[in-house]
């Protein structure tokens, strides 16, 4: 408590007095906060430090050694919350509890207590004897009151102090800063302007007034027909196209793909159904390019040279799972609600459709699109979002992948960060 000999103090003394109590309370708070490792004696003083869900952890710590398990936690905090246990209560239940005699921890004083708690707890009994006990301590309580209401009042006319120096150092520091980023905020936009002029002429420094590139030898396979070389120049190699396919697979209901097939649309060279076949799924590919059909039943295969809608039309099985992995954009809108009705129709209940395609949000990807002369629109994920719920897919995900390099990043919207993106539909 802060205690001054003359009535006329100085605001500096004040506030170095106020910062004093300060500390000495925070290391009181930081002392109190922690669960010190149990010594063999303790005062009924020592347990009071603690509350609530602290002092329960506390008391077992100190007293059985341990931490509580979660029925007596829930217990005697449960007593606790309800007014039916004071802490004294819970310190003597633990202490003389068959676990706490064993431990034999010493605390100062516990003898009368424990007589005073249990016998207090006995029908008509423990009311008489809490009856006698408050009227004994009522002087004890109105003086404590008496005694926290002045030092309430007199604590609360130094923070009051306290407080108006701080607001009117408050107001100073205000306006000073005021002043400092008005001034800041001039420079700043003195610094702008001159940033964009030297941009601007850079800019018109550094783009040449034409270009020419040397456009290298592709070196096309001839042995393959027009569209096979054309997806080996720009697709990519098949290992990629498998690395890239492999985050596709946990979708695949494998309880379900032991009795029914997986159909992957547009297989291409067969990446995914090496994908499938090294996991043991049992699978069927169906594309529009009889060089790559051809290619994969030498390979041992099933795969068939037909436009999807069709097979599906004609096939009498049904199906864990439909897969189309950058195929979709080759449809037009027509054939593609045909195509999404036909696949919810060939799928067994909880089975999975997964759609890949271009991400027309990316700003690379939109013109990259047009690459393909066999593309005929780009498909916005919500656009074929809206389909699949029409067709009746439920639990959709839609996955973004393939995303730009950090420095090509100038949006804060995700979703144009990726070059593809896949949606993921269930039948239920």
């Amino acid at each position: 408590m802060l205690e001054f000999k003359s009535k006329k103090v100085s605001s500096e003394v004040l506030i170095k007095e106020i910062t004093k109590e300060l500390t000495k309370l925070d290391k009181v708070v930081d002392e109190s906060s922690k669960l010190e490792t149990p010594s063999s004696t303790y005062t009924i003083g020592d347990f009071m430090n603690y509350h609530d869900e602290e002092f329960i952890k506390f008391a077992y710590k100190a007293i059985l050694g341990r931490e509580p398990d979660p029925e007596g936690f829930r217990h005697y905090l449960g007593k606790l919350r309800s007014g039916e246990f004071t802490r004294t209560d819970v310190i003597v239940r633990l202490r003389y509890s068959q676990e706490g005699r064993a431990k034999g921890v010493k605390i100062l004083g516990i003898g009368k207590r424990a007589i005073y708690s249990y016998l207090s707890h006995v029908p008509v009994l423990g009311f008489i004897i809490k009856t006698l006990k408050f009227f004994f301590t009522v002087p004890k309580f109105m003086k404590l009151m008496n005694f926290l209401e002045n030092s309430i009042y007199r604590n609360f006319q130094l923070m009051e102090k306290r407080v108006q120096l701080l607001e009117s150092k408050q107001e100073e520091d205000i306006s000073y800063i005021t002043s400092e980023l008005i001034e800041e905020k001039g420079n700043s936009l003195v610094l702008r302007a001159k940033l964009k002029k030297l941009e601007d002429k850079l800019e018109e420094e550094s783009i040449p007034s034409k270009i020419t590139v040397k456009i290298r030898d592709l070196n096309l396979d001839r042995s393959l027909d027009y569209y096979s070389n054309f997806e080996n120049i720009f697709r990519g190699t098949s290992s990629e196209i498998k690395e890239r396919l492999a985050q596709y697979l946990k979708f695949i209901p494998e309880n379900l793909a032991k009795n029914y097939p997986v159909l992957d649309v547009g297989c291409g060279r067969g990446e995914f159904l090496e994908l499938l076949s090294q996991r043991g799924i049992n699978a069927v590919g169906i594309d529009l390019n009889r060089y790559t059909i051809a290619h994969l039943r030498e390979r041992g295969f099933e795969v068939y040279n037909n436009d999807v809608n069709s097979y599906l039309k004609r096939a009498k099985g049904q199906f864990s799972a439909i897969t189309a992995f950058q195929v979709i954009e080759h449809f037009d809108p027509d054939y593609l609600k045909e195509f999404l009705t036909l696949t919810y129709e060939k799928l067994v209940p909880g089975g999975v459709l997964i759609l890949e395609t271009l991400n027309p949000w990316n700003f690379e990807a939109f013109p990259r699109f047009y690459i393909d002369e066999t593309h005929v629109k780009p498909i916005p994920p919500d656009t074929l979002t809206f389909i699949l719920n029409w067709v009746g897919f439920k639990d959709l995900n839609l996955i973004f992948s393939s995303p730009l390099k950090e420095k090509k990043r100038k949006d804060d919207d995700l979703k144009k960060f990726y070059l593809d993106y896949a949606i993921v539909g269930y039948k239920r």
